[in-house]
Order: structure tokens, then C-alpha cells, then sequence
């Protein structure tokens, strides 16, 4: 998967979560030890590039909708 194919996909998804307006999609070219992170004071959805650039948009999004979770609570 592309990084935008996974940006727009993550878009969609942050879409969907009125609650969660205001938060942005972020990639990491630095993270090695995690797929994903939820960062609250930035409101951010931050994805390891290496990650999406080397899986399937069905492991992306599950990445995805695990972190908007997160992002939830």
C-alpha cells in the first residue's frame, strides 16, 4: 500500500468520527518497534511508513481503526 493510498484511507475512517474532528494523519519514518500510535496532546494518528509501505490496505486499516480507538476512550 501507498502512503497516500493509506492517508486516504485513514481520512476516510477519521471521517466517520464526528468526536474526532480536529485530528490529523501522521507517518513516522523513524518508528521501528510499532505499527501505530495515538497521540492525544498532538490529536494525532501517527502510521510506520515501513509498515504500510510493505502491507495489505486490510492490515492498514486494522492498524488504523486500532489506534482511532485508542483516540476514542
Amino acid at each position: 500500500m501507498t502512503i497516500d493510498e493509506a492517508h486516504s484511507l485513514a481520512e476516510h475512517h477519521l471521517g466517520r468520527f464526528p468526536q474526532l474532528h480536529g485530528w490529523r494523519i501522521e507517518f513516522s519514518s523513524k518508528a521501528r518497534r510499532r505499527l501505530g500510535v495515538c497521540r492525544y496532546r498532538r490529536r494525532a494518528i501517527v502510521l510506520t511508513s515501513s509498515f504500510v509501505l510493505a502491507n495489505s490496505s486490510a492490515k492498514v486499516q486494522e492498524v488504523i481503526l486500532h489506534e482511532l480507538a485508542h483516540a476514542l476512550v
